[in-house]
């Protein structure tokens, strides 16, 4: 995991970025070893797990921007509202 935080530090040419990278990528491989292992000992048969992985994942990737952009997410007349130009 370090040696991908140390290559996405020099591809992207951000400098310091390496250990932000790094707590990243560590506690979101934590976060999905966590919920994996909640998920296995919650429920005993494969085809429940099968069914709620999907209800786990797609809001997490519809809230990650992942699916759809956080520009998107909100009215551009709101900008005006809020002072945004």
């Amino acid at each position: 995991m370090m040696l991908c935080a140390v290559a996405g530090a020099q591809v992207l040419h951000i400098p310091d970025m390496t250990w932000k990278l790094w707590t990243v990528l560590f506690s979101s491989a934590v976060f999905a070893n966590l919920l994996g292992l909640n998920i296995s000992s919650a429920f005993k048969t494969s085809v429940a797990i099968y069914i709620l992985i999907p209800v786990l994942l797609i809001p997490q990737m519809l809230l990650s921007g992942l699916v759809i952009r956080f520009d998107d997410l909100r009215r551009p007349e709101a900008d005006h509202a809020y002072g945004y130009s």
